[in-house]
Formats: C-alpha cells, sequence, structure tokens
C-alpha cells in the first residue's frame, strides 16, 4: 500500500507527483472520501465493474479510459495509477 500525502492541493506518492488538483477530485478516491487506495474505493469498483453507460450500475469515475464500459482494462490502470 502506497502512503498518500495532500500538499497545497497535490497529492503525492513518494517521490512522485500523483494529481495535481483539488484532493476530493482525485480520480484514485472512487468513493470520494479524502483518501485513496483503500477497499472501500476498491468495492465501487467492483459494483461498477461490466457495466456501461445507461447501466445503473456504471460509475464514470470507474471508466478509466472513458470507453463507456467499466471492464478489467480500466482495473489495470486503476491499478496502475492508484496504487
Amino acid at each position: 500500500m502506497h502512503i498518500f500525502t495532500v500538499f497545497l492541493g497535490c497529492v503525492i506518492m513518494g517521490m512522485g507527483l500523483q494529481a495535481c488538483a483539488h484532493f476530493r477530485d482525485n480520480p484514485c478516491d472512487l468513493n470520494k472520501d479524502g483518501t485513496t487506495g483503500n477497499e472501500a474505493d476498491v468495492v465501487v469498483f467492483r459494483e461498477s465493474m461490466g457495466a456501461t453507460v445507461g447501466d445503473p450500475d456504471y460509475n464514470k469515475s470507474a471508466d478509466f479510459n472513458s470507453d463507456g464500459a467499466v471492464t478489467a482494462m480500466d482495473f489495470s490502470i486503476y491499478l496502475d495509477r492508484c496504487f
């Protein structure tokens, strides 16, 4: 698990900059609780898996490649960017 730090609105992971946006808008924080890389975010992702635009379970935040479907590719991108 990585440790994330918020500094002047930027999310820092280790020695590199992960995202520089308002923290609550961090794309890795799928449940919008202000923390990233936790089980609650993975649960939100899992609930969206297989859903497409128009499905009640579709979550645009979990569609990391913006192709209109939450798939294993999105989960791979999520893991790469957020863990």
